[in-house]
């Protein structure tokens, strides 16, 4: 991949939903191999999304979830709509994903560097002509574990959102991890990264 880390395979039962799609829209036969999400020495390359998605722009659908993270933002309701007019870094990710470990500091330092509000659009203070807002969505995890990874990753800034049934990645298409997308201030899906997003990718946006 050009931007380098080798993405997680998501797990079995979103990929087995994606891949009866694509078969059924190539004529082709299906092979399904059971994957686990926490032994894939070896990860294969992911199936290509649905070719609505494959290359952006399209409109961003609407997500919404609970925070659960940094402690001063728990227990709010994220909403994408309420960020109309501002550019949205918007990232799915999961505590057993490798590249996602490496990637959330990461993150969480960018979120850092956005105005007053700290990557709260809501702080008191907040500029919103500051940078982009940044938002980690987990994918079908506990709110506890969310914090457990958290904290061990030493995240400060980065709010955490929860998907526990997978309803917003699938609204994204989202078929490996991590996966970041990119939203413009009128709501489109200016880019799609695929696979650990970089310093240079991330810099690139102001």
């Amino acid at each position: 991949m050009p931007w380098g880390t080798e993405p997680a395979r998501v797990p079995p039962r979103r990929l087995l939903a994606l891949l009866v799609l694509a078969v059924a829209a190539a004529g082709g036969t299906l092979l399904v191999t059971r994957l686990s999400p926490r032994a894939s020495p070896e990860p294969a390359k992911p199936a290509e999304p649905p070719p609505s998605v494959a290359e952006a722009p399209w409109t961003a659908p609407d997500a919404e979830g609970d925070i659960v993270w940094p402690p001063e933002q728990a227990g709010r309701r994220f909403r994408l709509s309420a960020l109309r007019g501002r550019t949205v870094v918007l990232n799915f990710w999961a505590s057993w994903c490798g590249p996602c470990r490496e990637e959330l500091p990461l993150l969480d330092r960018y979120a850092a560097r956005q105005g007053v509000g700290r990557g709260d659009p809501d702080a008191p203070g907040a500029d919103r002509q500051a940078g982009p807002v940044v938002v980690a969505v987990n994918l079908a995890e506990s709110a506890e574990t969310v914090r457990r990874a958290a904290r061990s990753f030493g995240l400060r800034y980065l709010p955490l959102v929860l998907d526990p049934r997978g309803e917003v990645a699938d609204a994204y298409h989202v078929w490996s991890l991590p996966t970041t997308f990119v939203i413009d201030p009128a709501g489109t899906v200016a880019a799609r990264w695929v696979g650990a997003v970089d310093e240079e990718r991330l810099s690139a946006l102001h």
